[in-house]
């Protein structure tokens, strides 16, 4: 075996340590053992096969210690993924050696300490995940020189210090994610010039100043979160004209102004949260409302426009709906409906069926890996490997895995299909959805279970809607499983004026979480309840 060039071991159950005797393969160029059960610390030896392009070692593995500082000897490689696998320590400087490597994963480990200057040297980078770790320290000056650097991963760690205003300056970066951290100061005015951003992810740090006015520029900017941060000023007139817009998250801020003209109107826009900023002006009219907010992500505990309180936009009376007054004994003065004693009500009947759909769904990602075969068992730990990969970008398994889990058994109701074994080698119910749909409501047709002709399209549509929520591949961007109760219970109804039901595929709702009480915005002159269809 002197001679072998390829050795994949991932996706299965190995235990033990990684024998140091793999660094006699000199002319090995591929080897991965990502994805079992290995432990110890991670040989030195590696470091002797010189030969060696890519090299994966993380997911499910817990080795003892850190990076061993040989793998700076790997002259030749190109990937290095060493994620997930409870590495500890600091990244050894010897990794700046490594002029080939275009793409170095480390996230979710512990490992420590400031970010390493020498990876500066790396000019080849293309895309550089640290986050999930507990770095401390600011941005090394280095990091400038990674002209090639398209994506950038430094969320949840302990960083501090200003963004350089060198990141804005980047000529490849298309992804940039630093949440969670400890910067202040400004988001650098030049982000987004380069035209190929299509994701920011500033939230939950202490940013202050205004935001850049370029960040759409060459329409790719598809997310923009910030929220949970000191901004303020005007959100950019730029923003109202930014096509490839899907998601904006501004929330927990002070800017003030007024909405972008256009802003709601963009054709791709499915989520949009300004709560608890100081904006004021009109809201847009109706007729400019993007056909895709449909059903935008909700803030925790609320509800839709007909479930606002009375402060959530005051000085608007019409709105809404006129006020009904204080509360009395624990009701409204406004008409209620009286509690019957009786049957079960749907809503009732729909909720205890979801209840246990979510206790099922707890156990249905383990369900899946207790596989009848040796062959079943391979394919569902490789599947599980994807699914940990997705879990990656988050510190623990928590509620929102449980999330995860009832959005797969959503899918297989929707598709009618089992979560693995019927697409491919590894590849699971929600790989297949996505390439199939494009993660598009529209698109449900092409996975739509036949058995299922006679239920309503668009019910179809909105419970495909929430599983697609529920497996988001990062677990921040996933709903709490209240809030998926609480959209399954509100499934919209066709538009009367549309003359085929069926054809009306997008219901416009608007959620409390997107513009709450510290607003000051003023109603348009239609009748507000033009704008609901629930």
């Amino acid at each position: 075996m002197s001679f072998l060039r390829h050795l994949h071991l991932g996706g299965n159950f190995f235990t033990g340590k990684i024998p140091p005797e793999y660094g006699l393969w000199t002319h090995l160029e591929y080897l991965a053992v990502s994805g079992n059960e290995l432990s110890g610390t991670i040989p030195p030896e590696i470091g002797n096969l010189t030969s060696l392009r890519e090299l994966y070692i993380g997911y499910y593995n817990t080795y003892d210690g850190g990076i061993p500082p040989q793998i700076g000897n790997l002259s030749e490689m190109v990937r290095f993924d060493a994620a997930y696998c409870g590495l500890t320590g600091e990244v050894p400087a010897e990794l700046g050696k490594l002029q080939k490597l275009d793409t170095l994963f480390l996230q979710v480990n512990a490992l420590s300490g400031s970010l390493t200057p020498e990876l500066g040297n790396l000019k080849s980078l293309k895309s550089m995940d640290l986050s999930n770790n507990a770095f401390t320290g600011e941005v090394p000056g280095s990091f400038a020189e990674l002209k090639n650097l398209t994506l950038l991963n430094l969320f949840r760690n302990k960083l501090h210090g200003a963004i350089p205003e060198f990141i804005g300056e980047m000529p490849a970066l298309e992804v940039l994610q630093i949440w969670e951290n400890n910067f202040t100061g400004s988001i650098p005015q030049n982000l987004g010039k380069n035209g190929r951003l299509t994701l920011v992810d500033v939230s939950s740090n202490k940013l202050t100043g205004s935001l850049p006015p370029n960040m759409c520029f060459g329409n790719k900017l598809q997310t923009l979160i910030a929220l949970g941060n000191f901004l303020f000023g005007p959100i950019p007139d730029s923003f109202g004209k930014c096509k490839s817009l899907s998601r904006i998250r501004m929330g927990e801020n002070f800017l003030n102004g007024s909405i972008p003209k256009g802003l709601f109107g963009l054709p791709e826009l499915t989520q949009v949260e300004l709560q608890d900023n100081l904006l004021s002006g009109n809201f847009p009219q109706p007729v400019s409302m993007s056909p895709n907010l449909g059903q935008p992500k909700r803030a925790f505990g609320t509800g839709q426009f007909s479930y606002f309180n009375y402060t959530s936009f005051l000085g608007n009376p019409e709105l809404c709906g006129p006020y009904l007054g204080p509360c009395k004994d624990g009701v409204a003065d406004g008409p209620h409906k009286p509690h019957v004693k009786g049957p079960l009500s749907s809503t009732v009947k729909l909720l205890l069926v979801i209840g246990l759909l979510v206790c099922s769904a707890v156990f249905a990602v383990a369900t899946i890996f207790k596989a009848r075969s040796l062959k079943k068992a391979s394919e569902a730990r490789a599947w599980k490997l994807t699914a940990f990969q997705q879990y990656a970008y988050t510190l623990k398994v928590d509620e929102k895995s449980d999330v995860y889990s009832f959005g797969v058994v959503l899918l297989e109701l929707v598709a009618g299909r089992k979560p693995v074994g019927e697409f491919g080698d590894g590849v699971d119910i929600v790989q297949w959805v996505r390439k199939m749909t494009d993660s598009n409501k529209e698109g449900v047709l092409k996975v739509l279970d036949p058995r299922l002709p006679s239920v309503p399209l668009h019910e179809v549509m909105h419970v495909f809607y929430v599983a697609m929520l529920c497996v988001e591949e990062q677990a921040v961007e996933r709903p709490t499983m209240r809030e998926v109760v609480q959209m399954l219970t509100e499934l919209p109804k066709p538009s009367p004026s549309s003359k085929n039901v069926e054809e009306d595929l997008t219901m416009l709702t608007i959620t409390e979480s997107s513009l709450s009480s510290s607003n000051s915005l003023e109603s348009p002159e239609k009748d507000p309840k033009d704008l609901l269809s629930i």
